[in-house]
């Protein structure tokens, strides 16, 4: 079943739990080994699934913002997180096993926050007045179907943060993007919720899907070369 968002801010308590425990450290627990890539396995199936129903609703999500989506209008949404494999090659992957990992659940759980308090305000724009009853039905059950997919990854991950015993990333307030006036229209007209709706989710598939493969390398031993400039020398003829 998904889950719709509601005022409160369903990133607070991903799982449905008001469990918050203080965890100091910043690195991973060093977890038996099964156990360690059980929980890591939970957060790639689940980034999977996410991944697979974002295609499954590609025809519905084409159709509803054709017009939108052969625009040349550029999005200025820079608290939704861009390129993590760029990230995750230039500063995650050659780190040990454990930093690795902490880092990368961190940063996922994070950006996971991000992108919830968007679609929350995505969510609330499910009016007639702002979209006509045609596509009304049809907008709003892609919303929620991504949305509470979004909420179950971040249920995983927070889970393996408190099993790892990483911290938790700091919690993003419910009115984070009444500070983004600038860039986002809390109160828009058709267009310009058109305009949103097709931003966040052209942004969101690429995320979803660019974290499942770098969920499929975090847990395997990484092999980095020495960033070296020197040549070998020729053997003497």
């Amino acid at each position: 079943m998904v889950m719709r968002m509601n005022k409160r801010g369903v990133w607070h308590y991903p799982c449905g739990k008001s469990v918050n425990p203080v965890v100091e450290d910043g690195l991973s627990n060093e977890l038996p080994r099964h156990e360690a890539k059980k929980r890591l396995n939970a957060v790639k199936t689940q980034l999977g699934i996410a991944t697979k129903h974002v295609k499954k609703e590609q025809s519905k999500i084409e159709d509803l913002y054709f017009e939108v989506s052969k625009s040349e209008f550029k999005f200025r949404y820079d608290w939704l997180p861009q390129n993590p494999t760029h990230w995750y090659k230039t500063e995650v992957r050659c780190l040990n096993k454990s930093k690795r990992i902490g880092k990368v659940l961190q940063e996922l759980h994070s950006s996971l926050q991000n992108y919830a308090v968007t679609f929350q305000d995505l969510l609330k724009l499910d009016k007639l007045d702002i979209y006509p009853a045609s596509i009304l039905a049809t907008r709003n059950k892609v919303m929620d179907g991504l949305a509470g997919h979004l909420i179950q990854v971040l249920c995983e991950v927070d889970s393996a943060l408190i099993v790892f015993g990483i911290k938790r990333p700091e919690q993003i307030n419910d009115d984070f993007l009444y500070s983004k006036t600038d860039r986002w229209y809390s109160k828009p007209d058709y267009t310009h919720s058109k305009i949103q709706d097709w931003g966040v989710i052209s942004m969101y598939r690429k995320f979803i899907v660019d974290w499942f493969n770098i969920m499929r390398k975090v847990n395997s031993n990484t092999f980095c070369k020495l960033d070296s400039k020197k040549k070998k020398k020729k053997p003497k003829q």
